[in-house]
């Protein structure tokens, strides 16, 4: 749950299928949690993020076009108080850096257990939640 003990909406934005499939698949059963959206590329997540307003988008660092940590600075920019957490299969000192710039509260690689991942959705939510306006 959401500090305002509301259902966690999650954005998923990666441009595989299956791993899209496996997200939702892992996060949409546990209570707390709700996937309202799902995108492909950059564009898609921030055309998505505007109409549903998710709690926390989860973004690949690799898409096409505007990649995830392109795409979680205009997100930050947009609203603020969404927690991010990026995916990625490859961690560099280059995407942790950029990482910490686009405001992303979680920075999971791929290979972590569902648990971690289901844990830093939460985490993010709770300090989106911390920087909302009382």
């Amino acid at each position: 749950m959401s500090p305002s003990g509301q259902c966690i909406r999650v954005l998923i934005a990666d441009d595989h299928p299956l791993m899209r499939d496996g997200l939702r698949s892992m996060l949409q059963p546990v209570s707390g949690l709700k996937v309202v959206a799902e995108a492909a590329d950059g564009a898609e997540c921030l055309a998505k993020f505007r109409e549903h307003r998710p709690d926390v988008a989860l973004l690949d660092i690799g898409m096409p076009g505007a990649d995830g940590l392109s795409a979680a600075a205009e997100l930050s920019r947009l609203l603020p108080d969404c927690g991010l957490v990026v995916l990625t299969s490859l961690e560099t000192p280059d995407n942790r850096r950029r990482a910490a710039a686009a405001g992303v509260s979680g920075f999971l690689l791929k290979g972590v257990p569902a648990a971690t991942l289901i844990g830093a959705v939460r985490s993010a939510a709770w300090q989106a939640g911390s920087r909302r306006p009382g």
